[in-house]
């Protein structure tokens, strides 16, 4: 079947399911299909999130709620009859299903586009552009990776390239975990009840577990991973990945000179220890907890002092879950509150969908309107778990600042006394009740329970796996690229992890450490996958995820930098000092305005937001032309390209530093050669010029190198 039919045929019958007219045939094809292709299960998702804003303020609806609680909960009918003008009026649909034709087609046509641009930018950066072997320090390897990874470990050779498939199918059956790893149960020979006792011997034994899933899957599908990355490729990925930004231009020297076999390890626990630590994951979870557009009701520094503390701190992830979801009080105050004061619009439906999303891992936001076809929840379930957030309000409330003497609005997290159920409507007009129950564990309807608090302790508590599950998936696709599942928060039977036994192993480790975030990146930056090149060739060029394969780790996957990735690293290649010497709220203020250019909102009821820095022209654009550019590329005092025209040093060692400072390695031979050749061919040309016309131009002439290189693909990603 070509594409345009696949579509059609999708088209079809994601618009049945809606209109609840899928027969039992129609509904296992339109199973068959989203199993099958990522990409259509990614329209599916939005096509269901449309409908879900379009149902919402279209047909929800309006129950005249005093009539209703008039009477004793416990006498409310299970069902209640709507009339029918609380239904979609067949002309109004019809002009709804139009508009959602229309954006669908942009979905389709976008999806596509992104398709093709990332096959094309797989196929024209994969390959090798450098070599620090061409240096006069080759890299040294680390104790904990294996230096001949491509030979010693290499999986049998195979006469016959296989076609991918799910590595389920190559491991145990999930469905029956071996005994030692199934959860409660002893497991001291692969590591996580060992910790206690002995915290390293625990972290080798889990980086031991990694490693031999990971060669399961390379073995199953007949594949030999990518050689191991040198050190330069590898030390700006792990820099990007910890801290958020490229390493300075002396550590990267330094360490692509240093011998010491144990130097990987060491950078991890400085980056760990590293002060950017904290300022990058405060900055990945406040994006994640409440975007990165402006909303009045929500106090961003309050929430990233929140953050601050956590990461700083090395809270254990599931204390910090616990505080997000039952946070309670002023705004300014309490800085946990305001993730959920980012969300209670709509009857709080954006607060249920982001927590299961970002904590549980599963994308619940579609049962609010219909069953979800595919995995375990129902549209009950979506409202019961939304009935956790109904007693909850957004406060407004005039104070007296005490700074300032001047009156100003405060904004406080309340939750109010009240009992009773939620109410809502199925997809044949009947209203519902749904009280509050989480993983079938229902809590007291009653008005004097603090629901929210009783939600935290059911999702955190020590017989609750998802929570880690959830952050172990999210993390892993941070470091990777791609998680155990696609998407990350789309966690399910519909969506089987392709490393079960690993997800469900780290998972179980992550608990057993006392959900330590910090040792859970150790686990993922000291694995063999982790120490990978990201270029590859015959024996692993079916491992690619991004034209829709599962991903194998046999390599490392190319990312584009974020926003927040691109303004740090330019201001640690152009302006150290300047940069140190900045306060947080000051780098922070100047940041996010910079941010700004690249955020629009989708009006959906979840509050999605998107960045439109993708590796766009548009944004290439902005990188050649924008002010932060040309403050990086001036000769003024207090920038790096300044200091460095200064510096008694050959031509040749001045290039060596540009270079470094942007890509965080040596140039190679050929570089070197190209760029003096450009630069004596301007100076050529001004032969009969004085001396410091000649002098400028050669300083133009490095100012040029050093403008290409940070507007290089090399640049731009994460490889």
């Amino acid at each position: 079947m070509n594409s345009g039919q696949h579509n059609s045929e999708l088209w079809n019958l994601l618009e049945g399911l809606c209109e609840d007219r899928l027969g039992s045939e129609e509904t296992v094809r339109l199973e068959e299909i989203l199993s099958s292709d990522p990409a259509a299960r990614n329209l599916y998702f939005s096509y269901i999130n449309l409908h879900g804003s379009l149902h919402w303020d279209t047909a929800v609806a309006n129950v005249n709620e005093t009539e209703l609680q008039s009477q004793p909960a416990a006498s409310l009918p299970t069902e209640i009859q709507q009339p029918s003008r609380n239904r979609i009026t067949s002309g109004k649909f019809r002009a709804i299903s139009v508009v959602a034709g229309v954006l669908l087609l942009a979905s389709l046509i976008q999806w596509w586009g992104n398709n093709s641009s990332s096959q094309l930018t797989n196929n024209a950066t994969h390959s090798p552009t450098h070599s620090v072997a061409e240096s006069t320090n080759p890299p040294a390897s680390d104790t904990l990776i294996n230096p001949n990874l491509s030979t010693e470990h290499a999986v049998d050779a195979v006469t016959e390239r296989k076609k991918p498939h799910n590595l389920r199918t190559a491991s145990t059956n999930p469905a029956q975990p071996k005994e030692q790893d199934k959860p409660g149960t002893s497991i001291a020979s692969t590591g996580p009840s060992t910790s206690a006792n002995n915290p390293q011997l625990s972290s080798l034994a889990t980086v031991g577990f990694i490693n031999s899933q990971i060669r399961q899957g390379w073995q199953a599908e007949g594949i030999y991973p990518s050689e191991q990355a040198d050190d330069a490729e590898w030390l700006r990925r792990v820099s990007l990945d910890i801290v958020g930004h490229i390493p300075p231009v002396g550590e990267a020297e330094a360490f692509i000179k240093d011998r010491s076999p144990a130097k990987r390890a060491a950078v991890v626990e400085r980056l760990l220890d590293d002060p950017d630590y904290v300022r990058n994951w405060t900055s990945v979870w406040t994006s994640l907890l409440i975007g990165r557009s402006e909303n009045r009701d929500v106090n961003r520094p309050a929430l990233q002092r929140f953050l601050r503390e956590a990461f700083a701190r090395n809270r254990p992830w599931n204390k910090v879950v616990y505080d997000l979801v039952s946070a309670e009080g002023a705004s300014e105050e309490n800085g946990a509150t305001n993730f959920l004061l980012a969300h209670l619009n709509n009857e709080a439906v954006p607060a249920t969908a982001i927590t299961a999303r970002l904590f549980l891992g599963i994308q619940v936001q579609c049962t609010q309107c219909h069953d979800h076809p595919f995995n375990d929840w129902k549209q009950n379930q979506f409202w019961e778990f939304n009935s956790f957030f109904n007693q909850t309000i957004t406060q407004h409330d005039r104070v007296i600042d005490s700074q300032t003497g001047k009156p100003r609005t405060a904004t406080e997290l309340v939750s109010q006394s009240t009992g009773g159920p939620t109410y809502f409507e199925n997809r044949n007009g009947l209203m519902k009740v749904a009280f509050p129950a989480f993983e079938g564990h229902r809590v007291d309807p009653g008005e004097d329970i603090n629901r929210r608090q009783e939600l935290a302790t059911l999702m955190t508590g020590s017989d609750s796996s998802q929570v880690a599950q959830a952050i172990v998936n999210r993390m892993w696709a941070h470091f990777f690229g791609y998680g155990f599942t696609r998407s990350v928060d789309d966690m399910g039977p519909h969506n089987p992890p392709t490393h079960p036994e690993l997800l469900e192993h780290l998972s179980q480790s992550f608990i057993a450490s006392g959900y330590d975030l910090k040792q859970l990146m150790r686990w993922i930056c000291q694995s063999e996958a982790y120490q990978l090149s990201s270029a590859f060739g015959e024996s692993n060029e079916i491992d690619s995820p991004d034209i829709g394969n599962l991903p194998l780790f046999s390599r490392v996957y190319l990312k584009s930098m974020t926003a927040e990735q691109l303004y740090d690293s330019l201001a640690i290649a152009t302006s150290p000092k300047q940069r140190g010497r900045a306060s947080w709220a000051d780098q922070g203020r100047t940041r996010d305005r910079w941010l700004q250019q690249f955020i629009f909102e989708y009006e959906t009821e979840e509050n999605d937001e998107a960045t439109n820095f993708q590796g766009t022209i548009s944004q290439a654009l902005m990188m050649m032309n924008s002010d932060l550019i040309e403050s990086a590329l001036s000769q003024r005092g207090g920038t790096y390209l300044n200091e460095l025209l200064r510096e008694e040093m050959t031509e040749t060692e001045k290039i060596e530093k540009l270079c470094l400072s942007a890509l965080s390695r040596y140039p190679t031979k050929n570089e070197i050669a190209a760029v003096r050749k450009l630069l004596r061919e301007r100076a050529a040309q001004l032969r009969n010029q004085p001396a410091t016309a000649r002098t400028l131009a050669m300083q133009e002439g490095l100012q040029d190198v050093f403008w290409a290189y940070l507007n290089s693909n090399e640049f731009l990603l994460v490889h």
